[in-house]
């Protein structure tokens, strides 16, 4: 397979250090033209100028209400003295009605944290853990839970634990437990009588995973209000921007509202190279959280998106996948949780996911990462979501662009659980080479959901667990080399599960997928079901297996009925060809 392109300068160097717990990203200490302290109320909005510098007072707990929008063209800093110094700013009667959206401008209408021209918005909480895992199984009515990191986390922070029951328990994808912390000892934490079971899960490879754990809670806070959100908009801002320990909540608008999301660093180019945003937590979000569009050698690391609507980490797509968009180049998402993600309406299902892998310029020596994420309680439409065909949302998720332009990614040692329709869902033509390495997905209808057509992508050292279908092919190899190609693959089924690859319908001829050294388990009626009839489907599956360790007990290949004929999956082993399966 063609080698990995990796990061190889800057911020995003292979083998940097990733920052220590409470380690922010530099600004320097300048004194403050004008300091805000305690209760404000500003009816009119304000406007940091050019060139000066506006503090929350360090010192004090401070709360800043507007009805009206901020806007940054100096420095706004928020740093607070430690722990116990709260600084939040409040958007108060936002109407979410009258937002316009869209442009390159600061509009009234808009109401929001806008940073314009040279603004920085300087930004750092207290350190702490954006997010730990449960130690072992957590069962309803415990009133003590150990995490494996507690760090900086304190009494009365707000925490959601992570569904992980099997997908055959009703609502396995929404079974959170979110709770107050109403005391510490170490990493254990007490808090009210859980209402869920969070099971451990046992994986072939011998890991036991357990409940992520999110703080929601932060000394830095911007937010609007439930019933009127707000947003923050770093309109081509020419400065390097540092953003840590920041808790954000009640932004993005559902109404008028494209381009204002919880956090949309917009169109700044390469002068966004070096921004960080660290231990960042995005929650009650009614859009999209994490928005670098168009905007390059930008770091999210360990930052929390919760209870959000929308792809969670994303950026604008190619206009209706015709028209060449704007790319975003040199992102890193690193060790970050998209969690409960959300749609409204049904038609925005369609594809949604915690991550999208969006487009860059798809020429890049250095690529944009995603790294150490998991995506977990992701929501999918409602049409027939029983049904696999309608998998289409997912915990990570290779949108269809426009060929050419879609974004070529170093993805690994990622995670998707609980999620309600895949862990993966591809959907692309392209001759582009996509290194899709270790992930574990498991309590997952879909392991991965691959399409569109004619692709060679390249997915190794995969886990699925507890899963209803292990891959779900629609394409097959491109005319280029190498083929498509799936190695390495380790598939448990969850209980009534009928195989572990299930071929759909192909909508053009292709050369063959490969399996190669794959493991299947937990199938009723085979390990490979070629079902490529489905929805009128007329072109046979090509197919090779290369030295797979087979089910038990049950057919290799079963054709379901109506299978296209012209279909040729064969096995292989030794570089033999041991079996043939036509139509």
């Amino acid at each position: 397979m063609a080698t990995r392109r990796q990061f190889i300068s800057g911020a995003l160097a292979v083998g940097a250090a990733a920052p220590a717990l409470g380690a922010l990203a530099g600004c320097e200490t300048v004194p403050a033209d004008r300091t805000l302290t305690g209760a404000v109320s500003l009816p009119a909005g304000f406007t940091v100028p050019a060139g000066k510098v506006w503090e929350l007072d360090p010192a004090v707990s401070t709360t800043v209400r507007t009805p009206a929008n901020v806007v940054v063209a100096g420095r706004l800093r928020m740093r607070p003295a430690g722990p116990g110094v709260v600084h939040h700013l409040l958007f108060t009667d936002v109407d979410e009605a009258a937002f316009v959206g869209g442009g390159d401008s600061v509009l009234a209408s808009d109401v929001g944290l806008w940073v314009i021209g040279d603004g920085v918005l300087d930004t750092a909480g207290s350190a702490k853990q954006a997010w730990s895992r449960l130690t072992g199984p957590a069962l309803a009515g415990a009133t003590t839970i150990r995490v494996t990191d507690a760090s900086g986390w304190r009494v009365r922070d707000t925490i959601a634990i992570a569904p992980t029951a099997p997908v055959t328990t009703s609502g396995f994808w929404r079974r959170y437990d979110v709770r107050t912390i109403t005391g510490i000892a170490g990493a254990t934490l007490t808090v009210a009588a859980l209402a869920e079971d969070h099971p451990s899960v046992l994986d072939r490879a011998g890991h036991t995973h357990t409940a992520e754990v999110l703080n929601l809670t932060r000394n830095v806070r911007i937010t609007g209000t439930p019933g009127g959100r707000a947003h923050v908009m770093l309109l081509a801002a020419r400065q390097r921007q540092s953003m840590a320990y920041v808790e954000l909540a009640h932004l993005g608008p559902r109404q008028g509202g494209f381009g204002r999301y919880a956090l949309h660093h917009h169109m700044s180019q390469e002068a966004s190279a070096g921004s960080r945003y660290d231990g960042i937590v995005a929650h009650h979000i009614g859009s999209h959280a994490f928005v670098p569009h168009s905007s390059h050698g930008i770091t999210f690391e360990r930052c929390v998106a919760h209870d959000t609507w929308d792809d969670a980490f994303w950026w604008d797509p190619v206009p209706g996948n015709t028209t060449p968009g704007h790319p975003t180049n040199r992102v890193w998402w690193k060790d970050c949780v998209a969690s409960k993600t959300q749609y409204e309406p049904v038609s925005r299902a369609y594809r949604m996911a915690g991550f999208s892998l969006m487009r860059d310029d798809n020429r890049q020596t250095v690529l944009n990462r995603l790294t150490g994420c998991v995506a977990v309680g992701t929501e999918a439409n409602t049409e027939d979501v029983d049904n696999p065909a309608f998998a289409d949302s997912a915990g990570f998720s290779w949108p269809e662009e426009l060929q050419g332009t879609e974004g070529v990614w170093e993805f690994h040692d990622n995670v998707a659980h609980n999620c309600r329709g895949s862990g993966i869902f591809t959907w692309q033509n392209t001759p582009s080479p996509h290194d899709v390495g270790r992930t574990t997905v498991y309590n997952t209808p879909v392991g991965a959901n691959h399409g569109a057509y004619l692709n060679h992508y390249w997915y190794h050292d995969h886990l699925y667990t507890g899963v209803h279908q292990g891959v779900r092919q629609h394409a097959q190899s491109d005319s280029s080399s190498p083929p498509l190609l799936f190695e390495g693959l380790d598939v448990t089924l969850a209980p009534g599960s009928a195989a572990s690859v299930w071929f759909t319908k192909h909508a053009l001829r292709g050369r063959p997928v490969v399996f190669r050294r794959c493991r299947f388990r937990g199938a009723t009626t085979a390990s490979v079901l070629d079902d490529a009839g489905n929805d009128g489907g007329t072109v046979g599956t090509q197919a090779s297996f290369v030295d797979c360790d087979w089910q038990p007990g049950v057919p290799h290949v079963v054709f379901a009925p109506g299978a296209p004929a012209g279909a040729v999956i064969t096995e292989v082993v030794g570089g033999v060809e041991v079996a043939r399966h036509t139509t």
